[in-house]
Formats: C-alpha cells, sequence, structure tokens
C-alpha cells in the first residue's frame, strides 16, 4: 500500500504581531519595518513497497518563500540616474527574498536477509535573491545567489553479521552550481552603494 502525506503553512502582514507604535515612527521607525509580505511552505511526499519486503520508494517535493521588509533600508530613486548618490525610494522598501525548491527520492532494497542498501538523491534550485540586504547598502547592491543545480546523492549498505558486529557502508556525492546575477536595472559599470 502506497502513503501520502501533504502540508502547508502559511503567514500573513494580518496575522502577524507587531509593536511599533506612532511614538517609534515620530523617531524615524518605518511603520512597515519586519512586515511580513509573503511566507509559505508546501510539500507533499509518496511512498511505499515496490515489491513487498525487498523494494521500497519515497518522493518527497516541497517549495518555500519567504519576503519579509527589512528596516531603514530602501530602494535607490536614483539608481542608473547618478552613479555615486543614493537616494531612498520611500515606496519601494527592500525586503528579503528566499525561494527554496526540492525534489528527493530514496529507494531501499533488502538484497538479502542480512544485507539492505539504500539510494537517496537530492535535486534543489534555490535562490536567495537580496541575500542579506542591510541599512548599509541599497538592495541593488546587494548579492543575488541563485543555487542549481545542487545534486545531492547518497548510497549505504548495512550487514549485521551478528547481534553485537554491524558493518555498514556509504558515500555521498555533492555537486552544487550557482550563479551571482545583477539585480533588475544593475550593469557591471554600477558603484555600489
Amino acid at each position: 500500500t502506497f502513503r501520502g502525506v501533504a502540508m502547508g503553512t502559511f503567514g500573513v502582514k494580518t496575522l502577524q504581531g507587531k509593536n511599533i507604535d506612532a511614538d517609534l515612527v515620530a523617531r524615524g521607525v518605518s511603520a512597515t519595518a519586519g512586515d511580513l509580505i509573503k511566507n509559505w511552505t508546501m510539500a507533499a511526499g509518496v511512498g511505499g513497497p515496490i515489491k513487498k519486503d525487498k523494494l521500497w520508494f519515497y518522493v518527497p517535493v516541497s517549495k518555500a518563500v519567504a519576503q519579509k521588509v527589512q528596516p531603514g533600508n530602501f530602494h535607490n530613486l536614483t539608481q542608473g540616474v547618478n552613479q555615486f548618490l543614493y537616494t531612498p525610494d520611500l515606496s519601494r522598501p527592500a525586503h528579503t527574498d528566499d525561494v527554496d525548491r526540492e525534489i528527493q527520492g530514496r529507494i531501499t532494497w533488502q538484497v538479502a536477509p542480512k544485507h539492505k542498501v539504500a539510494f537517496h538523491t537530492f535535486i534543489e534550485n534555490n535562490c536567495q535573491c537580496y541575500f542579506l540586504p542591510d541599512a548599509n547598502s541599497a538592495p541593488e547592491a546587494a548579492l543575488r545567489v541563485k543555487y542549481f543545480p545542487v545534486h545531492r546523492h547518497q548510497g549505504t549498505w548495512n550487514h549485521p553479521a551478528t547481534n553485537r558486529l554491524l558493518f555498514e557502508g556509504g558515500f555521498n556525492i555533492v555537486k552544487c552550481s550557482s550563479d551571482k546575477p545583477y539585480s533588475e536595472g544593475v550593469t557591471p559599470e554600477h558603484i555600489r552603494v
């Protein structure tokens, strides 16, 4: 019998607690500081026996998105106009932007009564867009990192020779590619401000 599982989580601005009052806003704290833009996760998995007591599989998939307003940081209104001038665009607050996607597959094979082999593979596609933005630089100057494809492959073998002696072995292979594209509207000629 195959079995499955699914789950999801979400968060929105209206469910978020906040302690920014009029006094803090009067002292310069942005009323939107730390506001949640998006925060959700979806995941599902299915698995079961391919051959009873001999061969099993499990395949989960997931996607997570998180965006949050960065306090005191705004996009540059003069981006591309004046390379040495930063003018905060108060209508466009900076925000984090993280997207993670993953699919996995696992096969377990009972080769013999005392020999079990398992193979597990992961394929990921992740983006940390506006990576670590802070109040010291404009979001356009923040590092964007895209990791795709990320491959991880694992294999294990175990053999309980006796009730006191266990043999195990395994391998792990990781291959990661990344790209660091410029933010929208930014070219190599721009100077980080």
